[in-house]
């Protein structure tokens, strides 16, 4: 259940780090262009047409997938704060608070597992990682499927970090592998009375050396993953709008099918549709 209290001061100060982040992004970015196929999502079709190359720019499957998920959290977060389900209890309309609290403990888990597990946000900050580390954009990033956590603390939050952005630190305070990790193993159980979250995959090493974690520390931990990245998709797409009214053509490199050369082509941004395209726009 979310404390309301809490709310709206992470999400103010979340929104600040994630406007640094992107500004900062503009900043540093060797390329406009390499900024704007980032915005706009150049990527590798999986089933691409016949007689094109293999890749685009555009929201993609990925895209369309994620947006029930993003429905999903937000109806979540916007469900009734921990005050709105106390007075129900006491009108009657919950029966049993306690394990009203543990389903919403379980939504959280699965929420917080998903936000990280999220294949689509880990390239994306993985792909900013690289364009501030002067690399060229990659068209072609994948995220591994095994070995998450060195990659997002390694190939994600320490670039963050070594660049002092704020995010990085945000990062080290709501990125909890082992978290995760209990969830998808159903290695986690609850105190009777909601106070904490036990963590039966704790064995003291350095990835698995929590016990529990009290339920005012999990509220911050899930209530600040999730305002991070929605504040981060939100702020993307002011990003991509604002970038694409300032340059409505713009030279762009793209590999070749067999990727062994690279290709120098342009595209029109299309103030009707709010988004780029190969093609010029209608005059």
């Amino acid at each position: 259940m979310i404390p309301e209290e809490k709310l709206e001061p992470y999400v103010e100060t979340i929104r600040k780090a994630v406007i640094e982040l992107y500004n900062y992004l503009e900043e540093e970015c060797n390329s406009t262009s390499d900024l704007i196929l980032f915005l706009e999502n150049g990527h590798k079709a999986n089933m691409p047409l016949p007689d094109h190359l293999p890749y685009v720019i555009g929201p993609g499957e990925e895209y369309h997938n994620d947006k029930y998920r993003v429905e999903f959290y937000l109806q979540y977060l916007n469900s009734g704060g921990k005050e709105k389900h106390r007075k129900l209890a006491e009108q009657g309309e919950i029966k049993d608070l306690e394990r009203f609290q543990r389903f919403s403990l379980f939504l959280e888990l699965m929420i917080y597992s998903h936000l990280w597990e999220n294949k689509k946000n880990l390239r994306e900050l993985r792909q900013i990682a690289r364009l501030l580390n002067e690399n060229s954009y990659d068209w072609e990033l994948e995220v591994p499927d095994y070995g998450k956590s060195q990659f997002i603390d390694e190939d994600i939050k320490q670039v963050f970090l070594n660049h002092d952005l704020a995010v990085g630190e945000l990062f080290d305070e709501i990125y909890i592998s082992q978290v995760r990790n209990a969830f998808a193993h159903s290695e986690f159980s609850f105190m009777p009375n909601g106070e904490a979250i036990l963590l039966g995959n704790y064995d003291g090493t350095e990835f698995k050396n929590l016990k529990r974690i009290e339920i005012d520390h999990w509220e911050d931990i899930f209530l600040k993953s999730t305002i991070f990245f929605h504040e981060f998709l939100v702020m993307k797409e002011k990003k991509r709008v604002e970038l694409g009214g300032k340059n409505p053509t713009i030279e762009i490199e793209m590999p070749s099918e067999d990727g062994e050369e690279i290709r120098k082509l342009d595209i029109h941004w299309h103030e009707e549709g709010q988004a780029y395209s190969f093609n010029k726009p209608a005059s």
